[in-house]
């Protein structure tokens, strides 16, 4: 049976409240008319690649980039809910200039403490955990080689903080609306191919990961 060896890792399309700054979290904000452009130009882009199956979050942002991508290269998005965001609890819906204002000692915990819990909420490392059984259940039981997964920014960043432990490039990497990552099986693991990237918006050109920034 063949194994996955290649991996594109999606983060969802711009919703409203993207553009305005607010967490969203497990809230299901869908994507507003930018995302879907956004999906769309993804869509096509990834016409050039050879994939073969696709998963991807449940929640609407997510689901709905994927059945963009999906209709445009044949592929139906199959759903695993391990791929949410983190849930945030009361911080949902909230700017940034709002949690820096009036959370600032949470901010803190939540930036520097991968097990603060926010009320009503989970901790960045249950994300990470539940991210990355999801990841090993998919990529070592689909029989296909190419797969993509479509999920969220937190997700991912915490998922490449597990697979890529003391990275410093990952955890400050940006992970733009619709970047995605290539990460390749290698013999000892998985290795990163592809910093996040967004050529297909015209913003900048794939960059190897062996010529990153430091």
């Amino acid at each position: 049976m063949n194994t996955v060896t290649r991996v594109v890792l999606i983060r969802h399309g711009q919703t409203d409240w993207n553009a305005q700054d607010r967490w969203q979290g497990q809230t299901p904000v869908p994507l507003n008319a930018i995302g879907y452009e956004q999906a769309a130009k993804l869509a096509e882009h990834l016409k050039d690649f050879s994939l073969e199956a696709l998963y991807t979050s449940d929640i609407p942002r997510a689901y709905q980039t994927a059945a963009v991508v999906g209709d445009a290269i044949g592929l139906q998005p199959l759903v695993d809910v391990r791929l949410r965001e983190l849930r945030a609890g009361r911080f949902e819906g909230l700017s940034q200039a709002v949690l820096r204002t009036r959370f600032a000692a949470e901010l803190l915990q939540w930036n520097t403490n991968l097990d603060y819990t926010p009320p009503g909420g989970e901790s960045r490392r249950k994300t990470q955990e539940r991210a990355l059984h999801a990841f090993r259940d998919i990529t070592t039981f689909d029989p296909n080689r190419e797969i993509a997964i479509v999920t969220h920014g937190g997700t991912i960043r915490l998922l490449l903080m597990r697979l890529f432990r003391g990275d410093q490039a990952v955890a400050k990497a940006r992970i733009s609306n619709t970047a995605y990552t290539i990460l390749e099986r290698a013999e000892g693991g998985w290795h990163m191919a592809l910093m996040p990237t967004t050529p297909h918006l015209n913003q900048e050109a794939a960059l190897p990961a062996d010529q990153r920034a430091g």
